[in-house]
């Protein structure tokens, strides 16, 4: 079973943010790992880890990594999953399938 940390803090540029369990980290990450990096500390401000935007860069306790991990992916798979195929315009399809087929045709 993963360390429990009953307070974190959350750090991304001027914002400080109390998180009591590993649902308000993620959404911590996500909400600010969109336009900034991520800090997350003990309160004796070790680090547990950093984020490369909404993404774990470094993070020191591997259990705790499982357990946030389980609550994290499912956000950041929600962020692709909204995005719409129709804001894609069309003939971008198609030049993306003319340039496979030449690619393949090369082979």
């Amino acid at each position: 079973m993963a360390k429990e940390y009953p307070l974190l803090y959350g750090y991304a540029d001027d914002v400080e943010k109390e998180l009591h369990n590993t649902n308000e980290v993620a959404d911590f990450i996500m909400k600010h790992g969109v336009n900034s990096d991520v800090t997350i500390t003990t309160p004796l401000d070790t680090l547990l880890l950093n984020t490369y935007g909404i993404y774990i860069n470094r993070i020191t306790d591997m259990e705790y990594r499982e357990e946030l991990l389980k609550v994290l992916v499912p956000k950041q798979q929600a962020v692709f999953d909204n995005i719409d195929d129709e804001d894609v315009p069309d003939d971008l399809d198609e030049d993306y399938g003319e340039d496979e087929q030449n690619r393949r045709m090369k082979l």
